[in-house]
């Protein structure tokens, strides 16, 4: 593992010296679970190892994100359920008073078709009481007329008797 340490120190006399070789100049001694040395494998691919990523860690950071994505979809279907329950409230309170503005609306219509009908039948007795007080009228100048007949017949029979 020293000589890898000498790698790096060589490339900063190396005259080809660049940035792109960087990583491979300045390796890692780090060993993986697998006991390969990671700073041989990022000299050979040119790629540095992030060790916070392993095997192990990717699991885990696979759950997590599986778990924070159930709980953001849990969070958008409450609010899209909040928000749905409020629709709904608003819906219902709408038919509500709906319902209650036609009820009253029946109600008042039911009221002016109660009092038209009383309207008629008060129209209809005081025709009735007018059609009565004529037949009563006319009973009584038919009885007047066979009154002043049976005078006039009384008279004559009277006067016949004279």
């Amino acid at each position: 593992m020293a000589h890898l340490s000498n790698i790096g120190a060589q490339s900063h006399d190396n005259p080809c010296h660049n940035k792109d070789t960087e990583a491979i100049q300045q390796p890692r001694l780090t060993i993986d679970s697998f006991g390969i040395d990671i700073s041989l494998r990022s000299i050979a691919t040119g790629v540095t190892f992030d060790e916070s990523v392993t095997p192990e860690n990717e699991q885990t950071e696979k759950k997590k994100k599986k778990k924070k994505k159930k709980k953001k979809k849990k969070k958008e279907e409450e609010e899209k359920n909040k928000q749905s329950c409020i629709r709904l409230q608003k819906i219902r309170t709408i038919c509500y008073h709906n319902i209650a503005y036609f009820s009253c609306e029946f109600l008042f219509f039911l009221k002016e078709e109660e009092e038209a009908e009383a309207e008629e039948e008060e129209e209809e007795e005081e025709e009735e009481e007018e059609e009565e007080e004529e037949e009563e009228e006319e009973e009584e100048e038919e009885e007047e007329e066979e009154e002043e007949e049976e005078e006039e017949e009384s008279f004559f029979v009277h006067a016949n008797e004279i």
